[in-house]
C-alpha cells in the first residue's frame, strides 16, 4: 500500500544532530514515537514523509528518500505559506489517488492539508493522535478547536490510548491503539559506571514532578548521585542546582538512543509525574515504556494504562509529591551505594511483546487490511 504521512517531524538522523549541536526545539518523544510510526509502516509499505517542517539539510550530508521537506527556510512568507506548498506538493506525487494519508493530527498544517487531500483527491485519511491538545502547555482554545476540525471528516485514528480514541474518535472509525513503539538497538558504553546512579529524563515542567524529585533527592541524604536529562523551563533551576551539588548531574536534552543508554545502564529510572485525572486517561509517558523495557528498577507515580499489566513489576507511588518521595528515598537509597528492598522491574519481556517495531508493524498490517475495505465518510 501507497502511504502519505504528513507531520512535523524530521528523519532520525537529521533530528539526532540537532540534538547534539544543541539547537533542537521540538519535542523528543514526539519524534520519537512518529519516526518509529513511519518505521513500522515502511516495513511492508510504500511510505513518502511530507514534513512540516525547515529543510534539515544543512545539517547532515546523506538524504533519506522517504523524507520532502517543502519548507526550505524559516522566512516569514514560508511559515504563511507552508499550508499552501504541501497541499500542492502532495497533489503531484505519483500514485496519489491510489494513497492513505496518515497525518499528526496536532499539527495544524498536517491536518489541513490531509482535509484538502480528502475533500479534493477523495483519499482516505488516518488521524495520528499522540495527546490532547488542551493538555499541550500553551495551547489555546482556538488550537484545540482547530485540531477536532481537521479531525471530524477522518476515516481512522491511531492513537495511543483508549481514553484519545474515544475522546476524539466521535464517529466511532475504525482505529488502533499503539500506547509506545520500541526499537532496540546496541548499547553504546556507559556515561557512568552501570548502577552507579538514579535517573530521570523527561520535560522538565514542575507539574510532571520534576522539582518535587530534586527537592526530595536534596533533602534524602542519599549518596547516589541523580542524573538528569531534559528540557523544559525548569532548566535553569536544575542547571544552579547542579552547580552547587556534585551530586546533582544535569545533562539537558539528549537523542532517544542516549536516553535509552542512561537508563539502561542506572540502578533506579523515575517517573514523578503525579496524579492528574486531567491527564491520565490521554497519556502513557513515553519515559516509562522505554523505562520498562530497560530491565532496570523503576519508581513511579501513577499511569492507569499501564498500571494493570505492570503492578508488581514497578515501585508504584500513588500519591507523588516532595514527602511520599523523600521518604521513599530515605527508605531505600539514603546512605547507601546500592538500593535496599526495591521491587526489581521483571517487565522487559512484557512490553518488548506489547510496543515491539515488529509486533506494531504487524498490528498496522491488520489494521490497514480492516481499514482498505471500509467506505470513506
Amino acid at each position: 500500500m501507497k502511504i502519505l504521512y504528513i507531520g512535523q517531524l524530521m528523519e532520525p538522523g537529521a533530528y539526532e544532530s540537532l540534538v547534539g549541536s544543541g539547537s533542537a526545539s521540538l519535542n523528543p518523544s514526539g519524534q520519537n514515537y512518529h519516526s518509529l510510526l513511519v518505521k513500522a509502516l515502511a516495513r511492508n509499505n510504500d511510505v513518502t514523509v511530507v514534513s512540516t517542517l525547515k529543510d534539515p539539510n544543512v545539517h547532515q550530508n546523506s538524504r533519506n528518500p522517504v523524507y520532502c521537506y517543502p519548507r526550505k527556510s524559516d522566512g516569514f512568507m514560508e511559515k504563511l505559506y507552508l499550508t499552501k506548498k504541501i497541499k500542492a506538493f502532495c497533489g503531484t506525487l505519483e500514485g496519489i489517488k491510489d494513497t492513505t494519508v496518515f497525518f499528526d493530527a496536532l499539527s495544524i498544517r498536517a491536518g489541513k492539508a490531509a482535509q484538502w487531500l480528502k475533500e479534493k483527491r477523495f483519499i482516505k485519511t488516518v488521524a495520528i493522535i499522540t495527546d490532547k491538545a488542551e493538555n499541550l502547555t500553551g495551547a489555546k482554545s482556538s488550537y484545540c478547536k482547530a485540531v477536532k476540525k481537521n479531525l471530524k471528516n477522518a476515516d481512522g485514528f491511531i492513537c495511543v490510548t483508549k481514553g484519545l480514541n474515544d475522546y476524539y474518535n466521535i464517529k466511532r472509525k475504525p482505529y488502533l491503539l499503539v500506547g509506545g513503539i520500541l526499537n532496540k538497538r546496541p548499547l553504546g558504553e556507559p556515561m557512568f559506571e552501570k548502577g552507579s546512579y538514579l535517573f530521570f529524563g523527561g520535560a522538565l515542567y514542575e507539574r510532571y514532578g520534576v522539582d518535587s524529585l530534586l527537592n526530595a533527592y536534596l533533602k534524602s541524604g542519599s549518596s547516589i548521585p541523580l542524573v538528569i536529562a531534559g528540557h523544559g523551563p525548569f532548566k535553569e533551576h536544575i542547571e544552579e542546582v547542579a552547580k552547587k551539588n556534585e551530586k546533582v548531574i544535569f545533562l539537558g536534552k539528549v537523542s532517544p538512543q542516549k536516553f535509552h543508554e542512561l537508563a539502561s545502564y542506572s540502578a533506579l529510572n523515575i517517573n514523578p509525574r503525579p496524579r492528574d485525572p486531567k491527564l491520565d486517561p490521554y497519556c502513557i509517558p513515553s519515559k516509562l515504556v522505554d523505562y520498562i523495557s530497560t530491565g532496570v528498577a523503576i519508581l513511579s507515580g501513577p499511569c492507569s494504562p499501564l498500571h494493570e499489566g505492570f503492578e508488581n513489576d514497578i515501585n508504584w507511588i500513588d500519591e507523588v509529591n516532595e514527602n511520599t518521595l523523600l521518604g521513599w528515598l530515605r527508605k531505600h537509597a539514603k546512605n547507601k551505594k546500592t538500593l535496599e528492598g526495591v521491587v526489581p522491574n521483571k517487565g522487559a519481556n512484557k512490553i518488548e511483546g506489547m510496543f515491539s517495531l515488529d509486533g506494531v508493524s504487524a498490528k498496522l498490517q491488520d489494521f490497514l487490511a480492516n481499514f482498505s475495505s471500509t467506505s470513506s465518510n
